[in-house]
């Protein structure tokens, strides 16, 4: 590292939020890596990532700084099927952030990137492409898993892209939908997501369709 490198990690802040995991949907045998950076109140005009092999992954700056810059970033990368491709592209190891603010803050940062996915749930209701279910009073309900963070819930619309989304803790292993959400005659999409410890995601979806009321 040079001098010139050393003072600016010297005086630099850590990122308010500087994360990377890899996420993959089950169902459709689909996956990808996230990216997510916050800075502070600010907005970023500079973010640079360096992989763990030297390469630069995200290299954004703001072309005018009178737009503000950029207070936070959630970059996907694409969801191929072939799962050891988005691997090869982006190694498991340390991430390093860096950024600067409009006010002139640097900020670094790192994160650490591994492949490992919790197992994912098997959702228990409503089954898949079930049909006249009921608007009122649905649990979404699956099987608890050990060794998971936490569970991700969606509940969509597609159509419409109403939806509805939730955290819980690993003790739970069911979700009760609001009233009035569901419409009749109408299809949705339920996504239960697994979390590991260090933030990736694995998820499976089923569809359903609800009665004619």
């Amino acid at each position: 590292m040079s001098q010139e490198e050393e003072k600016k990690t010297s005086s630099s802040e850590p990122f308010e939020k500087a994360e990377v995991y890899f996420e993959q949907n089950a169902t459709d045998g689909d996956a990808e890596v996230v990216f997510n950076a916050r800075a502070g109140d600010n907005g970023m005009t500079k973010l640079l990532v360096i992989a763990p092999d030297g390469r630069i992954v995200i290299d954004f700056e703001v072309p005018n700084p009178a737009t503000m810059g950029i207070r936070q970033f959630q970059l996907e990368s694409p969801e191929p099927e072939d799962i050891e491709a988005i691997k090869k592209a982006y190694p498991s190891g340390v991430y390093k952030f860096s950024g600067t603010t409009t006010d002139g803050t640097d900020y670094m940062s790192e994160a650490t990137l591994n492949h490992t996915l919790p197992s994912p749930v098997a959702i228990q209701y409503p089954a898949n492409e079930a049909e006249d279910v009921s608007i009122t009073g649905l649990e979404i309900k699956w099987f608890p898993i050990e060794g998971v963070e936490a569970y991700l819930i969606e509940v969509e619309q597609e159509d419409s892209d109403v939806k509805i989304e939730a955290t819980l803790p690993d003790s739970e292993n069911s979700f009760l939908l609001p009233e009035k959400f569901l419409l009749p005659d109408t299809e949705y999409k339920v996504v239960v997501g697994s979390m590991s410890e260090d933030g990736n995601l694995n998820f499976v979806e089923v569809s359903f369709s609800t009665a004619v009321e």
